[in-house]
């Protein structure tokens, strides 16, 4: 392996060495952007996030910014997996494999990728395995009250689950995935579903169940593939509001009996006998994911 130093990073110099401090900088978390596109200018603004001020924010690489710079970065997001248990597209017996804590405060596999910053990528193919009564199979974290699955009503209280995630792929013939949702004892109560409308755009719903096989669903926002966006789902005794990415829409209903919990993952919403074919699925990379509970 090259090994750099200072000077090589010179005003004048020119070389790969400027390729690795390009990749270094987006390892930690300074990319290129249309407004940050310059290397010094993104040296600058490292240095300064790092709570470095004057002459050791000046954009230049002294020894300690490449010291440091070429340290592997600490993480950047940190998501606590306590409060959920994980239902995977792993057949386990002729149903899917449930991952429960303490495995899954620390688990990874082939459907839930840790990356070096943090976050988590969690993957269900349309044709993995599938819990009874769905057709779907899912990626999917399912909250949890300590080893009891947790139930709650929205009578009382606010119940709120936000996530900040990036799509990163929907099944191809019937392009849907869910990424979160109320359910109770029965069924989906409302969830954010996600609909692909070309390779690079997104358009969010607000899917409202109105009983057995019946739902609606109303616009929230548009998102990009592979692009972060925050959202919400909050029941209170007003009723239930979601958002995405800035959005945001209400449903008239309230939960009575402690029957209700939240899940969050990647639910697909298509099979083999949609059309699609086998090994396609949906993708998403969570940064954050936060359930509360309040009086």
């Amino acid at each position: 392996m090259t090994t750099y130093r200072p000077e090589d990073f010179g005003m004048q110099q020119h070389g790969p060495q400027f390729a690795v401090l390009d990749a270094r900088l987006t390892a930690h978390g300074f990319p290129p952007t249309r407004l940050m596109h310059n290397l010094r200018d993104r040296v600058q603004a490292w240095q300064l996030a790092q709570g470095w001020k004057g002459t050791g924010a000046d954009g230049l690489v002294g020894p300690r910014t490449l010291a440091r710079l070429l340290a592997d970065p600490p993480p950047r997001f940190s998501i606590d997996l306590r409060p959920w248990k994980l239902t995977t597209a792993e057949d386990a017996g002729g149903r899917a494999r449930e991952i429960l804590n303490p495995e899954l405060a620390t688990y990874s596999g082939e459907w839930l990728r840790r990356n070096p910053d943090g976050s988590i990528e969690l993957r269900a193919p349309i044709d993995g395995a599938t819990t009874p009564g769905s057709n779907y199979c899912r990626d999917e974290f399912r909250e949890m009250d300590g080893t009891a699955k947790a139930a709650w009503s929205s009578a009382e209280g606010v119940h709120r689950l936000t996530g900040r995630f990036a799509i990163l792929e929907t099944p191809v013939v019937k392009p849907e995935i869910v990424i979160g949702q109320i359910h109770d004892n029965v069924d989906d109560v409302v969830m954010l579903l996600a609909r692909a409308i070309d390779d690079q755009l997104i358009q969010m719903y607000l899917s409202e169940s109105l009983g057995p096989g019946s739902s609606i669903r109303r616009r929230l926002a548009v998102v990009r593939f592979g692009e972060p966006f925050d959202w919400l789902i909050e029941a209170t005794p007003d009723g239930i509001h979601l958002e995405a990415n800035g959005a945001g829409l209400d449903v008239d209903r309230v939960i009575e009996d402690e029957v209700a919990y939240f899940k969050a993952g990647v639910y697909v919403n298509s099979n083999l006998s949609k059309g699609d074919k086998p090994g396609a699925g949906g993708g998403v990379r969570i940064e954050d994911l936060d359930v509360l509970h309040a009086a």
